[in-house]
């Protein structure tokens, strides 16, 4: 299988399309940019030249470079792409901003050493464990000498691994577990993010790299911080009914019934969330240099 192929089906989470698609992850993404006071750059030893090139890999919705063009003068070029365009806003964007869409594993093969920055966010989901060599050489390809990556992503593809409690059999938390190893297991994701990829970035021949992991947001207005928490619980909620198409193609792995019996299990995830606040996805981010 190739790897457009590949990307194909194991991006099945993110390849439905409209308004209610984008709206998803551009809430996604302003949520967890503000919970952990990120800037659009995370290296500050990173800088953009009047004159330079900026790539989003694995845009989404858009909204890292839409964000991204307001605060860099208009000569620089900012560029996102994804394997799916349909989530592109692209009467929003200005003149210097370019959506193309593309796989993360096979960039334009005219970008040689064309960025002083490449940005790349939760793709975990998107990419299988052996995608994951391929899709960084081609940040190394693309990216000019001294310029530098930033990676922001989810610690392992399981939501609920870092819990400092174990879920009790038959919660609905346990059978969103197992759904998630599941899939995991089905489609090779990476569960270890944060030691896989420093090393997987190390072989590509990048240098200076670190790793840094966010603390997972708590979910529910209880244990969340009010409207806040009800915020995130309704983002990831948003989320996991995204998984549902892949569960039922699947026959449930096993674990789900039917459509039904998933959105039962959905709601009462939401209510177990509520009650013993739940955290959010745990993230981390990578940044390294050429």
């Amino acid at each position: 299988m190739s790897n457009q192929q590949r990307s194909s089906a194991t991006t099945y989470f993110i390849q439905s399309s409209g308004e209610e698609v984008r709206e998803r992850l551009d809430k996604q993404f302003w949520y967890y940019r503000n919970h952990h006071g990120l800037d659009s750059i995370f290296n500050l030893n990173a800088t953009i030249p009047p004159d330079g090139a900026v790539l989003d890999s694995g845009a989404g919705s858009g909204a890292w470079p839409l964000q991204f063009s307001k605060e860099v003068l208009s000569t620089v070029s900012v560029y996102g792409i994804d394997l799916s365009s349909t989530q592109f806003r692209f009467d929003s964007a200005p003149d210097n901003v370019t959506f193309l869409s593309a796989p993360a594993t096979a960039l334009p093969s005219e970008w040689i050493s064309k960025f002083d920055l490449v940005s790349q966010s939760l793709l975990i989901g998107s990419l299988s464990a052996s995608d994951w060599p391929a899709a960084m050489l081609e940040l190394y390809r693309v990216l000019k000498h001294g310029g530098y990556i930033q990676l922001l992503d989810l610690t392992s593809f399981s939501y609920l691994n870092h819990l400092p409690f174990d879920l009790a059999p038959g919660t609905a938390a346990q059978t969103f577990c197992d759904l998630r190893h599941a899939i995991q297991m089905k489609y090779d994701y990476l569960d270890n993010y944060t030691t896989r990829i420093p090393q997987i970035l190390a072989d590509a021949g990048f240098r200076n790299i670190s790793c840094e992991v966010k603390e997972a947001p708590r979910l529910g207005a209880k244990y969340g911080g009010g409207e806040y928490g009800s915020y995130g619980l309704s983002i990831l909620i948003a989320n996991l009914k995204v998984m549902k198409g892949i569960v039922l193609m699947n026959d449930g792995f096993g674990i789900i019934k039917d459509a039904a019996d998933f959105d039962d299990m959905v709601e009462r995830y939401r209510d177990e969330s509520e009650e013993q606040g739940f955290p959010a996805m745990e993230l981390c981010v990578v940044c390294a240099q050429k």
